[in-house]
This record gives structure tokens, sequence and C-alpha cells, in this order.
């Protein structure tokens, strides 16, 4: 019965992450991307704490062994999300999320030469075709045309979503580390209240017409 309750929250979970940035995507040329960073950690603070009062988890919320390991989390975390969110204003949300799938193969690898986790033939055989297959999606994309802003505005999406996923993958990889010694709760809350504070500047520019995909 648990098992059955935890595949529901994780599929309701999925749903949530598919409307939010079905959402991002949908007003990516009239709010910029680090507007859209500070807000989504600004909601979502009060729903978190409200839940870690209930689960009596709020003490351990603001607890941490190493500061470090969670400013590092918190940095490339909130790169994943920016450079994300600046790549919906340049490309379709379906050619973003095939762009995502990159993020589990690259855990491999991290994993691999940062954690020292052995990797047999057939995960690497496994990584290899996902992406030659990502690379397949994206190669239309890859092309220089300084006649055509649309191209070349693709063609920076692409980057920023390959450098997403590789943020995102180095996350999973210090929370790998992080769950060790520190509190759930901890890491949860912190890496959320995190890109509140985090300058968005770099984010803060228009996407202009050029940009806008369906």
């Amino acid at each position: 019965m648990q098992q059955i309750h935890g595949i529901g929250l994780k599929i309701g979970a999925i749903a949530l992450f598919t409307v939010m940035f079905a959402l991002v995507k949908a007003l990516s040329d009239t709010i910029p991307a680090g507007q859209a960073v500070f807000f989504r950690s600004a909601f979502a603070i009060p729903v978190l704490f409200a839940w870690l009062v209930m689960q009596g988890e709020l003490a351990g919320a603001v607890t941490v062994k190493s500061k470090r390991a969670h400013v590092w989390r918190g940095f490339v975390g909130t790169a994943a999300m920016g450079l994300n969110f600046t790549a919906a204003g340049f490309l379709p949300l379906p050619e973003i999320t095939a762009i995502g799938f990159t993020t589990p193969l690259l855990i491999v690898v991290f994993a691999s030469l940062m954690l020292g986790e052995r990797v047999g033939v057939y995960r690497i055989s496994a990584v290899l075709v996902g992406l030659i297959g990502v690379l397949i999606i994206v190669e239309p994309r890859l092309t220089f045309n300084a006649l055509d802003p649309e191209q070349d505005a693709m063609m920076l999406g692409v980057i920023l979503a390959i450098t997403a996923a590789a943020c995102a993958a180095l996350a999973q990889i210090q929370i790998r580390k992080m769950v060790q010694v520190e509190r759930t709760s901890a890491i949860i809350f912190i890496f959320a209240s995190r890109p509140v504070f985090f300058p968005s500047a770099p984010l803060e520019h228009g996407y202009g017409p050029v940009c806008r995909n369906s």
C-alpha cells in the first residue's frame, strides 16, 4: 500500500512540475527568467514551512553540518533552474523536455567520476545511446547563421538547456553526498529559500520577438 501511495505522489509531483514549466514557457516572452526563479522559490517557502511544522522538522531544517555543501548545492541547483527557465524563451517545450533527459545520463557519468561508483558496460552503453539520441534531437539547432537571428537564438537555447542538465546532475550528486550527514528537511528548506537571495540580474533581460517558439 505504501508503494502505491509513493507512486501516486511521484506521479502528482511530475504532473505539477510539468504544469509549472508549461506556465514558465507560456510567460517567457513577458516575464524574465530571473523573476520566475525568484517567485517560484518565494511561493514555495510558505508551503514548505507549513509542511515542516506539521512534520515537526522545523528545527532540523535550519540545522546544518556543512555550510559549504549547502552553498554548492544551492549554486548548481539555482543555476540549473535559471538556465532552464531562460532556455524556455528560446526553444519549444518538447525540445527542452527531451534535452532534460540528459540529466540522468550525466548523473551516471558524474557518479562514476566524482563518487567512485562502479558503472558497468551495460550502463555505459545505455548512456552512450541516450547521449546520441539527445544529439540527434538538438543537431538541427546547432547551426550558426548571422542572417537568421531566430536560428541563433534556438542554438543558444540548446546550449543553455544542456548546461542546465549538467548543473542539475551535479546537484543530484551533491545531494547524494549530503544525505550521509545532513537532514533531508535542511537540504530541501535551505535550497528552496536560497534562490530568493541569489542575484538574478543576468537573467532579467527579455528574449525579444525572434525567440518566441510554440
